[in-house]
């Protein structure tokens, strides 16, 4: 009996030993080697990562399924046939399509533009330079250098406020009121991330920058939009 016994358990550590393999394989990213990239075996949860080389090695059967993760790459799901253990095998990632964040503004147009302070001045940057220029007619500007026309605008609008009579005011809209008006409170929450109890207080700290004055009478949007994320990196939580 003992020995019948024996001969059954050691049947069925052949049939485990039988079924294991080891699966050899290299992962490319982009066309070349990929380094330090996950490979887990989902089935057995066993986790491994790729050499300098991209190449792998990672205990596994004919059904497993196995995982590839990647920093910036799409995750790949791969589940084992015979073939995947007859050679090395290539498993190639792609790599995560960068997509543009879509931003609503109310009473505007849906505008894609990247969140980001570096991408709001490239925008900006883009606009002001496919501005047409008449070639030979003086418009007062030095490529970079002063421009006069900037500066002589500023004179007259100066002289317009002491030169305005007494008494006239001007209807203008205040800071807050613009901000309220053109962003929601998602918008804050979700783009600044700020805390719903966190956005009037933000609003009021921007409020407070005497550029704030002028910026939602003279500029866009997307200058009041740069102005309160410049606003947001001094902003304390």
């Amino acid at each position: 009996m003992n020995r019948f016994v024996i001969i059954f358990i050691l049947f069925l550590f052949h049939l485990n030993l039988f079924g294991q393999h080891d699966l050899k394989g290299i992962v490319l990213g982009n066309g070349y080697a990929k380094a330090n990239v996950e490979v887990v075996n989902i089935t057995k949860k066993i986790v491994k990562k790729t050499d300098d080389k991209g190449k792998f090695l990672i205990s596994a059967a004919v059904g497993d399924v196995i995982l590839f993760a990647a920093k910036d790459y799409n995750e790949k799901k791969v589940k084992l046939n015979q073939e995947h253990f007859n050679s090395e095998i290539v498993f190639q990632l792609e790599i995560k399509a960068v997509e543009l964040k879509e931003i609503e503004i109310a009473g505007t147009e849906k505008l894609k533009v990247g969140t980001s302070y570096e991408a709001l001045k490239m925008e900006k940057l883009a606009r002001e330079e496919n501005q047409p220029k008449v070639v030979g007619v003086f418009t007062g500007e030095i490529d970079k250098g002063i421009d006069f026309v900037e500066i002589g605008n500023k004179i007259i609008k100066l002289l317009d406020k002491q030169l305005a009579p007494k008494g006239e005011v001007k209807n203008t809209e205040s800071f807050k009121k613009y901000v309220r008006r053109e962003f929601s409170n998602e918008f804050f929450i979700t783009k600044l991330n700020l805390k719903e109890n966190e956005i009037d207080p933000f609003i009021v700290f921007c409020e407070n920058d005497l550029k704030s004055r002028d910026i939602t009478q003279q500029n866009g949007v997307l200058d009041v939009l740069e102005f309160m994320l410049d606003k947001r990196k001094d902003f304390k939580n």
